[in-house]
């Protein structure tokens, strides 16, 4: 029905008489999912200067729409209706332009940060109201990650405090690679190409994770990640096989603009 836009199909019982309508949206729309996903959205976007001079990076338009909305969008398509934001930088044009959530089909609600707190510094924020595995995310980024299937993969990780989200980065070295012992080469190969797995922006924590982060100081997702596994706890890594982009600078912009355009989003 996607492929070919068709909204409504007609149903028939045994005698081909009509018995009812089935509506593409309804196929579409997936069971909540009890998860809260929380966009961090406080940052000053200083690689996408000047274009963050007069609009905070999380609304930057890729394929006429703000960051933020698409990512909104594919997480209430994975069923998460709950959604909290994180703001500091310009805030008050994101809560202008997202307001309660309800235009776009969720709840949100917003965490205001008194200074930059970190991609994990902000959770400090919502007190109780996080009492289930929850998402975090970074507001800057485009992708298709299947967020349920994430959350499948985290349920299944029985000890796993956290599940970051893995994309694999490659990068074409255009000249031969030695590799080299005692001053001797044992081995050459011509213009490999490497594959490094590198973190998504996408999170997956358990709520008891919050209370090692120290209130009112800076939290990266680093810091989250070496102070779990310092602690001997389990950070578990899912891969995201699906598009994902990073949306830091001028260049990335264009890029994102363009896979919009080719219809990689779809």
């Amino acid at each position: 029905m996607g492929t070919r836009s068709v909204r409504y199909l007609r149903l028939l019982d045994a005698e081909r008489r009509v018995a009812g309508l089935l509506r593409l949206e309804d196929l579409l729309v997936p069971p909540p999912l009890r998860s809260r996903a929380v966009i961090m959205a406080g940052g000053e976007g200083r690689r996408l200067r000047p274009l963050t001079e007069a609009t905070p990076k999380p609304l930057i338009a890729v394929g006429g729409k703000p960051l933020i909305e698409i990512m909104i969008e594919r997480l209430r398509q994975a069923g998460i209706g709950d959604i909290t934001i994180a703001v500091h930088h310009k805030s008050d044009m994101i809560l202008e332009r997202l307001g309660d959530g309800s235009r776009l089909g969720v709840r949100i609600e917003y965490a205001i940060e008194p200074k930059p707190l970190g991609t994990m510094g902000a959770l400090t924020l919502l007190g109780g109201r996080l009492d289930a595995p929850f998402f975090v995310v970074n507001a800057d980024i485009l992708t298709k990650c299947d967020f349920r299937a994430m959350w499948d993969f985290h349920r299944g990780q029985h000890s796993a405090a956290m599940t970051v989200g893995v994309s694999i980065h490659q990068v074409d070295i255009p000249y031969g690679e030695f590799t080299l012992h005692d001053g001797r080469v044992t081995r050459v190969e011509e213009k490999p190409r490497k594959e490094f797995p590198v973190n998504a922006g996408i999170y997956l924590l358990d709520p008891g994770a919050i209370e090692l982060i120290p209130a009112g100081e800076y939290f990266d997702a680093t810091d989250m990640i070496r102070t779990l596994v310092d602690r001997g706890r389990v950070v578990a890594a899912h891969l995201i096989r699906e598009y994902w982009l990073d949306v830091g600078r001028v260049h990335d912009l264009e890029k994102a603009n363009r896979d919009i355009a080719e219809g990689l989003l779809d």
